[in-house]
């Protein structure tokens, strides 16, 4: 596993000399630690990676560390690798989170209490892996651009770092209200209209549109029912529905790219995506 630690950092600084940043290994207020590296330049994120065990094949994440990481006031990821710095998972802030709230990680037992234990399939069911590390790198470009477009191709941001503030309270949502919702909505998209028909049954995820994590409550107020792309356009910012009229539907520019299919939302809720998520991203 060392030996992986180190061709992977030796492969992000010989890349970095070709891109242009540096990495170097993090200290927070707590510790310095050698399995997150922070990357300056126009990058400028912290990278938690993580070895798969053997027998069984799985990661062991800390909870602790992705407290620090939230702590930070920096964008973030997690680097999932397998038994080579070449093939893993690229994790964002906002997967980790739909996780957690999920309640898809699951927590260790005795020794391990402080750790969320994840393996292929369902605990990591919204990812796909990368298979050399170039892949890795420019997903990793392409989704610092697409959040936080201010990113330029000529490299470096023209604004100081986002500063957050997260809660570390793990929200655990209501199954049996999300279920309920979704067959009284027929597995609709909300925005697109789109029912998934899979295995020859309905599919649709909710959407709260405050997030658990912020407070936000689980009522169908809170709730929409989405297609998965429309899920993910929402959990990035990168759509929102409008507070002028608690209907529309509109892109990163503030285009109108639908009309909200009822039922409707409260305002608040509303507000307080528009406000704090997509104004942000």
């Amino acid at each position: 596993m060392v030996s992986i630690q180190k061709e992977f950092i030796s492969s992000l600084e010989e890349i970095g000399k070709e891109k242009g940043f540096r990495c170097q290994r993090y200290e927070s207020r707590i510790r310095r630690t050698s399995n997150i590296i922070e990357l300056d330049g126009y990058l400028n994120c912290l990278l938690y990676f993580k070895i798969r065990s053997e027998d069984p094949y799985r990661w062991g994440v800390t909870k602790s560390r992705i407290e620090e990481l939230q702590a930070s006031g920096k964008k973030w990821f997690i680097v999932l690798l397998f038994e080579t710095p070449k093939n893993g998972y690229l994790l964002t802030s906002q997967d980790v989170e739909r996780y957690i709230n999920g309640s898809l990680w699951p927590m260790g037992r005795r020794k391990n209490i402080n750790e969320y234990k994840i393996s292929t399939g369902k605990t990591l069911q919204y990812n796909h892996p990368f298979h050399t590390f170039e892949d890795f790198i420019n997903s990793l470009e392409d989704i610092l651009r697409a959040t936080f477009p201010r990113i330029h191709d000529t490299g470096y941001e023209e604004y100081p770092p986002n500063k957050i503030t997260t809660t570390i309270t793990r929200s655990v949502r209501d199954t049996m209200l999300s279920n309920k919702i979704k067959m009284e909505r027929n597995f609709q998209c909300q925005v697109c209209g789109t029912t998934l028909i899979i295995k020859s049954k309905g599919y649709a995820e909710t959407h709260h549109v405050k997030p658990l994590g912020h407070g936000g409550v689980d009522a169908e107020s809170n709730i929409l029912v989405l297609c998965p792309n429309h899920h993910i356009l929402f959990d990035y910012g990168e759509i929102a529905v409008s507070p002028e009229n608690n209907k529309t539907v509109i892109d990163s520019k503030g285009l109108r790219i639908a009309t909200l299919k009822p039922p409707f939302l409260k305002k608040e809720y509303v507000e307080y995506h528009y406000n704090n998520i997509y104004k942000k991203a």
